[in-house]
């Protein structure tokens, strides 16, 4: 049976798929997912549910931020739920909600340098969602690709029509306001918000960086002039035709490279270190990324495992790769 091949694409998918193929077919096609959510991820959604719902008490409902931060709070526990990070990591419950009162002592919403642009009927464009059409039609549908993307706020800053967005992270660097020049993301922001209409070619990122001792805030524009969201169009055109390639060809490239260890080692290693990857996949929750809504759809258990392989051959199999796991801990790439 032929697994079906995403129609509808955002920026984490493509650039997954342009870091390491294979990695794309594991997690988009195979949909196969981890057992526990990233404790970074669950911190900065709790932390973006909270800003949006000061946000919108503030500028759709006429709310000071005191009252706003009430109702921010509920949201933030919600998104939170019952996680229970690591004691070594900064990203605490309590010092993650103090990074949401922080970031409203810094930029508080009445006389922020950035306002949200409003409809004709005072709704802000507070969580701004876009879903565009391709040039290019799925093999199987027929129908256009679909690119999509959501992001914090579009408004005016320094003069200027900009797509905006919060980061969240555990470091910021000297170097951290010069990385987003190129960023496939908010190209897409920008490119995104022009096909409705929005003449934007500048980008508004802003930090927030949660230290054990420390709350520190940062934010860096970029300017994507018309060229380069041409090129950034044209060059996700070319991606998504190698796409089609690789999903007819049932070939899916590997990196061997630092997308195999970056961010602390791809959630799929155990798959690229064995000669029968389907082995592993009972060690993986099953799930669609939905892009549109940001969430994973739960799908019934791996169907593609092999049923013909004997128990002792699997056990030896875990056996072998927990005896390679060991022997290369520690270990650094020369």
């Amino acid at each position: 049976m032929k697994l079906s091949l995403p129609q509808v694409l955002d920026s984490t998918m493509i650039v997954d798929f342009r870091s390491c193929p294979q990695r794309f077919y594991d997690r988009y096609v195979l949909n196969l997912t981890g057992k526990d959510k990233s404790g970074d991820l669950i911190a900065g959604g709790a932390i973006a549910a909270a800003l949006e719902v000061v946000r919108l008490g503030v500028y759709l409902d006429g709310k000071t931020v005191e009252q706003s931060l009430v109702g921010a709070y509920r949201a933030f526990t919600k998104e939170w739920g019952s996680f229970v990070p690591q004691e070594t990591s900064a990203k605490q419950f309590g010092r993650c909600w103090e990074a949401v009162e922080q970031y409203f002592k810094t930029y508080p919403p009445k006389i922020d340098e950035l306002q949200p642009l409003k409809t004709q009927d005072g709704k802000p464009f507070v969580e701004f969602s876009f879903a565009c059409p391709l040039p290019i039609n799925h093999p199987e549908t027929n129908e256009p690709f679909l690119y999509v993307g959501r992001f914090d706020l579009l408004g005016e800053w320094m003069g200027k029509l900009v797509v905006s967005d919060e980061k969240t992270t555990g470091q910021m660097g000297s170097n951290w306001v010069y990385q987003w020049d190129l960023r496939n993301q908010f190209m897409g922001y920008c490119w995104g918000a022009q096909h409705y209409g929005y003449k934007c070619n500048d980008a508004l990122i802003r930090c927030i960086c949660i230290l054990k001792k420390d709350i520190k805030l940062a934010q860096a524009p970029a300017h994507f002039p018309d060229w380069m969201l041409k090129r950034f169009e044209q060059q996700l055109v070319r991606d998504i035709q190698k796409m089609i390639e690789h999903w007819e060809t049932d070939t899916w490239d590997w990196n061997f490279g630092n997308a195999c260890t970056e961010y602390g080692g791809c959630a799929y290693r155990d798959l690229c270190v064995s000669t029968r990857p389907e082995v592993w996949y009972k060690h993986y929750n099953r799930a669609k990324w939905n892009p549109i809504e940001r969430s994973h759809d739960p799908l019934p258990p791996a169907f593609f495992s092999d049923p013909d392989l004997p128990q002792f051959q699997v056990d030896a199999l875990e056996a072998l790769h927990e005896k390679q796991s060991s022997a290369t801990e520690g270990t650094t790439e020369k």
